[in-house]
C-alpha cells in the first residue's frame, strides 16, 4: 500500500514539501497539494478559479481524464478555488512517475478546459499573488493577507484572554445545549422513539453557543461544553423515561416526569431494562461521537487558532506565476533583516515540473 510516508519523499526531488499529513508545490504553475485518503488514494487539488455552481464541469474532467489515467482516478469534485482528483497509486511503477503521469494529465486538462492556475489572492480576492500557502489546499496568496490574517487571529485571542469570561460562556453553552436538545426531546414527544444520531448536536450547539456568549477560549471551554453536554443528555434520557411512564400509565406529562424521578431505582419493575439501557448508552456514545466529529471545531481555543495561523504562514512560498514580485513582498512583510532569506527559495521559482528550470 502507498502511503505519504512513501509518497512525500518521492515527490522532494519535485520541489515539494510537506508538513503535518500534507505535500504541496507548484507544478505547470498550479499551485497543487496532496492528501491522502484511503487504501492507496490520494487527493491532488490543483488550485484553479471555477464556479462552484458549475454541475458538469467535473463530471466532464473525470470522463476526459478516465481515457488517459484509467481506473486509477476515481472521483473529482469542483472546490470553487480549486479541482481535487482523487488519485490511486500502485506498486507497479515508481510512485515519481506515477505522479508526473497523473499531475501532466490534469494540467493539460485543466488547461484544455480553460481554467488556468489561479491567479488570484485566496484571501483578497485580489490580483498578481506573489506567493503560496496551505488554507486547507496551496492557494496563491498575498504575503502581506497572510501576514495580517496572522495578527487578526493574534489580536482577537488576545482580546478573548482579557475580556473572555467562563460564566457568560456557561450561560451560552446552557442555552446552546439547550437549542441543541430540542429535536431529539421534540423526536421522543413527537414519534415515540429516540434517535441517539441527534445526540451528536448537543455538544456542538453548547460549544457555539459557549462562544456566542464570549466565553474564554481555552482547555477550560471545552471541560464546560462536555459537562454541559453530559448534563443535557441525561436531561433527555430523563424526559424520555418520563415519556415511557406517560405512555404506560396513560397519564399527562408532567405525571410522568414525577413517576419517572420516583421509580429510577426500580425501572426493572416496569420496563424492560436491558433494552432501556440500551437506548441510553447509545444515547451517551453518540454525544462522545458528535465531539468527536466536531473535535476540530470544540478545539479550536485560541491559541490552537494562533498556532494554526503561525504554521499556515509557514508554508509561505514563492508562485512562479509572480517570482518577481517575491523579493518585495517578503522584504515589506517580514522586514529587510530577512530579505536575504528570500532569495534562497528562487532557485525553485520557475519550476515546470520538468525536473529543469525554463
Amino acid at each position: 500500500m502507498v502511503t505519504a510516508q512513501s509518497l512525500y519523499p518521492a515527490l522532494a526531488p519535485y520541489g515539494f514539501e510537506s508538513t503535518g499529513n500534507i505535500c504541496y508545490g507548484s507544478w505547470r504553475n498550479y499551485a497543487v497539494s496532496v492528501l491522502p485518503a484511503q487504501y492507496s488514494i490520494f487527493q491532488l487539488s490543483f488550485a484553479v478559479r471555477a464556479d462552484k455552481q458549475d454541475k458538469t464541469l467535473a463530471k466532464s474532467l473525470r470522463d476526459e481524464l478516465r481515457q488517459q489515467l484509467g481506473k486509477n482516478l476515481s472521483t473529482v469534485l469542483n472546490l470553487g478555488n480549486a479541482i481535487q482528483f482523487a488519485y490511486r497509486f500502485d506498486n507497479k511503477s515508481p510512485q515519481e512517475q506515477q505522479f508526473v503521469r497523473a499531475a501532466d494529465a490534469i494540467a493539460a486538462t485543466l488547461s484544455a478546459h480553460g481554467l488556468n492556475p489561479a491567479s488570484t489572492c485566496a484571501v483578497c480576492g485580489g490580483g498578481t499573488p506573489e506567493s503560496l500557502c496551505v488554507l486547507k489546499t496551496y492557494q496563491p496568496v498575498h504575503a502581506a493577507c497572510m501576514r495580517q490574517q496572522v495578527e487578526t487571529v493574534r489580536e482577537q485571542a488576545q482580546e478573548n484572554k482579557e475580556n473572555g469570561s467562563y460564566l457568560t460562556g456557561l450561560v451560552g453553552a446552557l442555552l446552546g445545549a439547550l437549542v441543541g436538545s430540542i429535536l431529539p426531546i421534540a423526536l421522543i414527544i413527537g414519534a415515540n422513539t429516540i434517535s441517539a444520531f441527534l445526540f451528536a448536536l448537543v455538544p456542538l450547539a453548547a460549544m457555539f453557543g459557549y462562544r456566542k456568549f464570549k466565553g474564554k477560549s481555552d482547555k477550560v471551554s471545552i471541560v464546560i461544553v462536555v459537562l454541559v453536554s453530559l448534563l443535557f443528555v441525561a436531561v433527555i434520557d430523563f424526559v424520555y423515561l418520563a415519556y415511557l411512564f406517560q405512555q404506560h400509565f396513560d397519564a399527562n406529562f408532567i405525571q410522568g416526569l414525577s413517576l419517572a424521578f420516583q421509580n429510577l431505582g426500580r425501572l426493572d419493575y416496569w420496563f424492560d431494562t436491558s433494552a432501556l439501557i440500551g437506548d441510553i448508552l447509545k444515547s451517551f456514545l453518540f454525544m462522545g461521537l458528535g465531539i468527536l466529529i466536531s473535535w476540530g471545531y470544540l478545539g479550536r481555543t485560541s491559541s490552537a487558532q494562533v498556532q494554526t495561523a503561525a504554521n499556515q504562514l509557514g508554508t509561505l512560498r514563492p508562485n512562479p506565476m509572480f517570482a518577481q514580485d517575491y523579493g518585495q513582498a517578503y522584504s515589506q512583510d517580514y522586514g529587510q533583516d530577512d530579505s536575504a532569506a528570500a532569495s534562497q527559495p528562487r532557485q525553485s521559482f520557475y519550476w515546470n515540473g520538468q525536473n529543469n528550470m525554463r
